[in-house]
């Protein structure tokens, strides 16, 4: 997701003046296309050091300076687990790959390149990432001094020096652009499953930065988007003219079978459980088996199954089955599950206690595995939390279970008028929503969009929903874009 603009952050750092940053600005609209750091790396406003400087702080990511890079020693197991010209194309290297977490640690130049980022992730089978920025030309250094120039083998076009990989990589592929996070997650792993070749980001930045290096032909999105969407179409077609942007009723890996390849009977049940129709118990289920998939720290495949399992099983044990047929690991955690609930206590496969606790979370009988006891209780609080909402409640609770934007989301949707204090790090702040519009905030000395910013980088706060009061309007930006550039 976008956050404060990379312009405002480099002034902060006292890396750039107001003056330079309008400067910048004005440029970038004659030229109607490019990138404010690029641009200001041109102008000579800037180094590398300094926009990745930047880019770090407004992605909330830790650095890394040339020198440090420059002495980096990794192992030749953990180089391995990217292609060499993935790394050269991409300009992100393995560092560390913690195999009882399933992290894999990066150093990347771009924290926007989420495509490359998700695809290094599946070389890797790592269950997440933790990234370290630091500059283009580091990064190249470092590939220049740990490996071989790659040498192809002309028949072929596969590396001859170092391990050989299977390749993914299409040149060009279509992009769907959803800002919801749920239906990207969800449709990121059924396309992993029913063998698409969609990439799913929730950006527009990153829509641009696809087209901009040619690897995207076609633009997708959801009806329910298309005036988001017009005020990118532009911008978009500029960087790749004769753009096809197509507006679909609903999206899963076969929604445009000549675009997106897949399809198949998950996608057709994902259509109409999961993302236009879900009912809120599935997507209860979801929510919850992704916080227990997380805190057992499962594999990424077994994670999938139980995933899959928690939302299919709303349909029933037999029609389950039916629709897993073509998943033979999937339908073993179904018989697994069988035998569990029929076990007084829980026991040490760590995939059927999620998919017991993910079913019965809310029963309070059921006997839970004690690692995942304290999961149970946070996601039920959590469903408990949303259901008040909807309710139409006052609530409090806390960011770890209902994150800032989807809380405001949440209740732009009911069009209540309400105040969401925020409190944290011993001071509060107040965002005001009139009718299902933010129309004001302030923290600390700031207020407008800024005091919302502030207040959406603060982790461990705690939230409350109190009646509204009169307040002197001081946002008129539009609120979906507003939400659309907190991080999540």
């Amino acid at each position: 997701m976008s956050r404060p603009p990379i312009g405002e952050i480099m002034v902060e750092l006292g890396l750039l003046s107001p003056a330079h940053v309008q400067e910048v600005l004005g440029i970038l609209r004659e030229r109607e296309r490019g990138r404010f750091g690029e641009l200001a790396i041109e102008l000579s406003f800037v180094d590398e050091e300094g926009l990745a400087r930047s880019v770090a702080r407004q992605y909330g990511l830790a650095t890394m300076d040339a020198e440090t890079v420059a002495h980096l020693g990794i192992p030749r197991e953990v180089l391995q687990l990217l292609p060499l010209d993935f790394m050269r194309d991409r300009l992100m290297v393995p560092m560390f790959l913690d195999e009882e977490q399933g992290r894999l640690s990066l150093v990347i130049a771009d924290p926007t390149d989420l495509p490359s980022q998700n695809l290094a992730q599946d070389y890797a089978h790592a269950r997440d990432l933790r990234l370290f920025v630091a500059t283009r030309t580091a990064i190249g250094r470092l590939l220049d001094r740990l490996m071989p120039r790659l040498v192809r083998n002309e028949t072929d076009d596969v590396m001859v020096s170092g391990p050989r990989f299977h390749q993914p990589l299409l040149t060009s592929r279509p992009v769907v652009f959803e800002p919801d996070p749920v239906r990207v997650s969800v449709l990121r792993r059924l396309e992993v499953l029913e063998g698409g070749h969609t990439e799913y980001v929730r950006d527009p930045d990153q829509v641009t930065a696809m087209l901009d290096a040619g690897s995207a032909h076609a633009v997708i999105h959801r009806d329910a988007l298309s005036g988001q969407v017009e005020a990118f179409v532009g911008v978009w077609r500029r960087s790749r003219p004769g753009l096809g942007v197509y507006s679909v009723p609903t999206l899963s890996p076969g929604a445009l079978p000549e675009l997106g390849g897949g399809g198949g009977a998950l996608a057709d049940l994902l259509d109409k459980l999961v993302l236009e129709s879900a009912t809120q118990e599935v997507r209860d289920r979801v929510d919850m088996a992704e916080l227990l998939c997380e805190a057992a720290a499962l594999a990424p495949d077994h994670a999938t199954d139980v995933r899959l399992c928690a939302m299919l099983l709303v349909r029933g044990e037999h029609e389950a089955s039916r629709l897993l047929h073509a998943q033979p690991n999937a339908l073993s955690l179904l018989d697994r599950l069988h035998t569990r609930e029929r076990a007084a206590t829980p026991g040490e496969d760590l995939p059927v206690e999620c998919l017991f606790s993910t079913m019965h979370a809310a029963s309070e009988d059921a006997a839970h595995h004690q690692e995942l006891l304290s999961t149970v209780r946070r996601g039920e609080r959590r469903r408990l939390l949303l259901l008040a909402l909807e309710a139409g409640s006052d609530i409090h609770g806390r960011v770890s279970e209902v994150s800032l934007p989807e809380l405001l989301r949440r209740t732009l949707a009911l069009k209540r008028s309400v105040r969401v204090l925020i409190t944290g790090e011993a001071r509060q702040g107040t965002i005001h929503i009139d009718q299902g519009h933010i129309v004001a905030a302030e923290y600390a000395d700031q207020s407008g969009t800024a005091a919302v910013h502030a207040l959406a980088r603060m982790p461990t706060a705690s939230f409350e929903l109190v009646d509204a009061e009169l307040v002197e309007r001081s946002i008129d930006e539009d609120t979906e874009s507003l939400i659309d550039e907190l991080p999540f």
